[in-house]
């Protein structure tokens, strides 16, 4: 190597140095002077040595670390596209991976690879969701209102007649308690039909004159469908709330509110299955009119699941003889009260 080289020739340089000192003596100070020379050649020669060693040597380390360090270049990226890496998969204990966030398996490539599927006309198309198809509302028909032979008379020699709806009061105010109207009961449909009870070739009471039921309705139906059961709940709350505050409506309109059967509900026993029905009864007399004659008037209710059915009925006299219980301890002596036929046949014809 090349700072062998230089070592070697100062050695020798100081090999025949020496032998030609030998054969001539020198003094003492030139000796001294000498011996210095060659101690800073000597070590300015190894200095040099070393510096040569280690700087090969560094390098070596150098390059070895760099080259050992050094990464391909990666490709270049699509301007204003990011590049998310994906992470190779670790094996899992589970064998089902999960459709919503684990990566699809990738298959292996067939011999023959089938051609890449074209998009369809609709791919691009947003999703649209059919609406689920609604069922058709309920609607109640005449069969479901009364007939004549549902209501009951005392004899034989009776007749139920069904009355113009022109007649007698009308279906927002059958009651004298409705301050509203039916309308406040949010009733999708609404059907009604009236009766009056007569006794054909002879004069009945309520063709007297001055009695304010002649050729008048005595009873008033109206059928009333709606959307859910549970807004047919709420139109009975409704309408016995309306009978809680009738004698006082009563009074400020100048009735005389008469008797103690007033709020009373009466429940009546049905043989038909999700059905129920009440009855109140109010009396009271009119402004003007006789004290020897009074109203009772009787309002029933009866439900069955989204249908209601409304019965009012009407009496004008000085006395009325019905028994108020469904099971009267001697139904022979006195005659059961109208409304529980009503409501008894109200049930049924709901079904229909």
């Amino acid at each position: 190597m090349a700072e062998h080289d230089s070592l070697d020739h100062e050695l020798r340089a100081l090999a025949a140095e020496a032998e030609q000192r030998a054969m001539t003596p020198m003094a003492a100070a030139d000796v001294r002077r000498l011996g210095t020379q060659r101690r800073h050649r000597r070590l300015t020669a190894i200095a040099i040595a070393a510096a040569v060693v280690v700087g090969l040597s560094g390098g070596a380390v150098f390059s070895a670390v760099t080259i050992g360090t050094q990464e391909p270049p990666s490709p270049a990226q699509t301007p204003g596209l990011t590049v998310t890496p994906t992470p190779t998969p670790m094996p899992t204990a589970s064998a089902t991976p999960s459709t919503s966030s684990s990566p699809t398996p990738t298959k292996k490539p067939s011999k023959s690879p089938a051609p890449p599927r074209q998009p369809s006309a609709s791919t691009n198309r947003p999703a649209t969701s059919e609406p689920a198809p609604t069922k058709a509302p309920r609607t109640i028909t005449a069969e479901n209102l009364l007939q004549p032979s549902d209501i009951h008379t005392d004899t034989a020699e009776q007749q139920v007649v069904t009355t113009d709806p022109a007649l007698g009061r009308s279906v927002a105010e059958s009651s004298v308690c409705l301050t509203d109207g039916l309308d406040a009961l949010g009733a999708t449909e609404v059907l009604s039909r009236n009766f009056r009870i007569v006794v054909p070739d002879e004069p009945s009471s309520t063709a007297e004159p001055g009695n304010e039921l002649a050729g008048q309705p005595s009873i008033y139906t109206q059928a009333l469908q709606f959307s859910t059961e549970a807004e047919a709940d709420e139109a009975v709350e409704a309408y016995r709330a309306w009978i809680a505050e009738c004698s006082a409506l009563l009074q400020d309109r100048g009735y005389t509110v008469l008797g103690e059967l007033n709020r009373t509900w009466y429940p009546v026993n049905l043989d038909t299955e999700g059905a129920s029905g009440e009855f109140a009864e109010l009396t009271y007399r009119a402004p003007g009119q006789s004290e020897d004659f009074g109203w009772w008037e009787a309002i029933g209710l009866t439900q069955r699941g989204d249908r209601l059915m409304v019965t009012v009925s009407l009496t004008v006299g000085q006395d009325k003889n019905v028994a108020y219980e469904q099971y009267p301890a001697d139904p022979d002596l006195t005659a059961l009260h109208e409304q529980y036929a009503l409501i008894i046949a109200a049930a049924d014809r709901l079904g229909a």
